[in-house]
């Protein structure tokens, strides 16, 4: 358990209950906090059970913690149940020599310079993406989930056949599936109480015990299956060039261990799923919805790029210097609502804030929604306004938030590559979509000040509360 006098010295937030804490919902947290920051001040505490929470709600005090204390702010939030199914995922590996050597492998892959190999990869799923729009039953969240999966997936394992690149799909979406069950902190009372880990998995309710040694298993199955694939094609010759088959044949010296390079490659590989797949899919959806319900910014996009680019090509890449508000609908659309409107830290040592005292192992949240929508950088926050980055003095770039605060923003190694699929949906869809407005599955008109989201490791558009049929696409180019 945390020491105590936290209790006592961080700003307060709401008045928590006897034993459970506080009440914090399960949906759209971000703006519960967000008004909790209004009333408690920009670095507030919360409780549930006896795990106690910070949130910074300012830029200056997630720049204070996360930037100038990085070290200290650095760690990952752990847990009993997490503890108890370790999988060596990189979302949640703590800092240390494994972590490095995830991140380098990452860095060496996904840097700016190496990232302009992998163009023809976007290019290509960006295009399958918007064929496959037009005319199909399947959910925008579906497409856009496949279209994110395709991209990572490619460049995690390469240009594998159709059917194999289903196969590992269906395989890291399961991982998925389970790392999200095992780090939920309200699911497991273990969480709260982890003297309850000592407890023989046989004992009446140690039912977690048991799922945590069988998600343990089963993991580490999910992760390791991919590279036995690869491994097996490589003895063939029939692997393709991919982040796995480079640093299974070259280290590079960056693995130091020869006999740890399969676990980390497999580990490292399964995170450009995990990583990318949520927030890039989150962030398509919400521009479909964006641009449907704002016509004139579909209109005012395709006149740029048709002056710049014509109407018997698609932007490419080469064209992003020419587009600047296509460059500035990217940017509100990561105001707007970012694909994760909390980051989460733990401290790795005990520190002192603003003369409240932070212990060690506390998570730290920072409010990337809430300080996206300052009003003090970011006029009007609640409307969607691309103008507002086409000023002569802008308000800073969402992506400095978006892509992961704390030094040299290496929390995020494929921002580079990320930014770039985006970019590349973004203007493709602009140039060849005119979306048309979506209602609610009763008829009624979406509201622009209240659109719904899900939440996850990252939010999306909840459109399975939409009528798609209504969402109709017609391209301007056959």
């Amino acid at each position: 358990m945390f020491n105590l006098p936290l209790i006592s010295t961080l700003k307060s937030g709401p008045a928590p209950k006897p034993i459970v804490g506080n009440d914090v919902p399960n949906s759209e947290i971000w703006a519960v906090l967000g008004k909790w920051a209004k009333k408690y001040g920009d670095v507030l505490h919360f409780r549930i059970f006896s795990r106690h929470f910070v949130v910074l709600s300012s830029l200056e005090s997630a720049l204070d913690l996360y930037e100038k204390r990085s070290k200290t702010y650095a760690g990952r939030p752990t847990s009993a149940m997490s503890d108890l199914v370790r999988n060596g995922s990189v979302l949640f590996s703590q800092p240390g020599n494994r972590l490095e050597i995830y991140r380098r492998l990452l860095r060496a892959w996904l840097n700016p310079d190496i990232a302009k190999k992998h163009f023809h990869i976007q290019r290509e799923e960006t295009n399958n993406f918007l064929k496959k729009v037009v005319g199909s039953k399947d959910t925008m969240s579906i497409m856009a989930r496949r279209y994110a999966g395709s991209i990572a997936i490619r460049l995690a394992y390469g240009d594998i056949p159709e059917k194999k690149k289903e196969e590992f799909a269906q395989i890291a979406d399961e991982l998925l599936v389970v790392q999200n069950q095992g780090g939920q902190p309200s699911r497991w009372l273990v969480n709260s109480f982890p003297i309850l880990r000592f407890i023989p998995a046989w004992f009446p309710g140690a039912y977690f015990k048991r799922w945590a040694s069988e998600t343990h298993m089963k993991t580490n199955e999910l992760i390791k299956t991919p590279i036995q694939m690869i491994r097996q094609q490589m003895s063939t010759g029939e692997a393709v060039p991919s982040f796995a088959t480079h640093f299974l044949e070259n280290t590079e010296g960056l693995i130091p261990h020869r006999s740890d390079r399969d676990d980390i490659v497999a580990c490292a590989a399964n995170s450009f799923y995990a990583a990318g797949t949520e927030t890039t899919s989150g962030f398509v959806a919400l521009c479909f919805l964006l641009l449907s319900l704002h016509p004139e910014i579909q209109r005012k996009g395709q006149a740029e790029i048709d002056a710049v680019v014509g109407t018997e090509a698609l932007p490419s890449i080469e064209h992003r210097t020419e587009l600047p508000y296509i460059e500035s609908v990217l940017k509100e659309v990561h105001r707007f609502h970012p694909a994760a409107p909390l980051l989460f830290h733990a401290t790795t040592e005990d520190d002192n804030y603003k003369g409240y005292f932070i212990p060690k192992g506390c998570t730290v949240y920072a409010n990337i929604w809430l300080m996206l929508r300052d009003p003090a950088h970011y006029a009007e926050p609640e409307l969607f306004k691309p103008e507002r980055f086409m000023v002569e003095s802008p308000p800073p770039d969402p992506r400095k938030l978006t892509f992961g605060l704390g030094r040299r923003q290496v929390n995020c190694p494929g921002q580079h590559v990320g930014d770039v699929s985006l970019w590349l949906t973004l203007a493709r869809t602009i140039a060849t979509c005119n979306i048309k407005s979506c209602t609610m599955v009763d008829g009624k008109p979406i509201d622009k000040l209240n659109i719904p989201f899900m939440q996850g490791l990252a939010s999306s558009v909840s459109f399975r509360t939409f009528c798609l049929n209504l969402l109709i696409l017609f391209f301007k180019c056959a």
